[in-house]
């Protein structure tokens, strides 16, 4: 009797932790992705931010995109690597942050941009940037060193696809 208890509890808990979770479809945005709660949308002119904080507000999770003015083709890549260079100056001088580790990679057939930077009051701040010649994304994870590097945030950026 014990063993059934113990199995209905562990469900029971294994149901309320999925059920916590959102997954978000912005439609315009081409992508989804999955937030360990509620999030809050703060739509903008030719952008989406898309943020849930935790941790009693000392960290955040955030996904963003931008619209590209104009569609720039991701096989140019001086083109690619100003845009990524600019996103992550404009980063590191907004958030006066130091740069811990930049490393450009792919995102299935997209150029990207990992970035770890050390940010004063706040910790962390993980981004991984995406680019897709008519759109920028930004998936982000900030706070605390132990909780950036955790479980938590590691199935929200590994949550992150895109509808093509």
């Amino acid at each position: 009797m014990k063993s059934i208890i113990s199995c209905a509890a562990v469900f029971a808990f294994a149901f309320a932790a999925q059920a916590d979770n959102t997954k978000v479809e912005p439609k315009e945005g081409k992508c989804e992705i999955v937030f360990p709660g509620k999030p809050t949308e703060k739509p903008g002119d030719k952008s989406l931010q898309i943020i849930m904080e935790t941790l009693e507000g000392k960290g955040a999770l955030m996904l963003q995109y931008n619209d590209m003015p104009n569609k720039i083709p991701t096989d140019n890549a001086e083109a690619v690597k100003k845009i990524l260079d600019g996103g992550q100056g404009g980063l590191t001088q907004a958030l006066k942050g130091k740069i811990l580790k930049s490393e450009d990679g792919k995102f299935g057939d997209h150029p990207s941009r990992d970035i770890d930077m050390e940010v004063p009051m706040l910790g962390v701040y993980r981004v991984k940037f995406i680019f897709t010649g008519d759109k920028f994304y930004q998936v982000t994870a900030a706070g605390p060193k132990d909780y950036v590097n955790g479980e938590e945030v590691k199935k929200f950026m590994e949550s992150f696809k895109i509808k093509d």
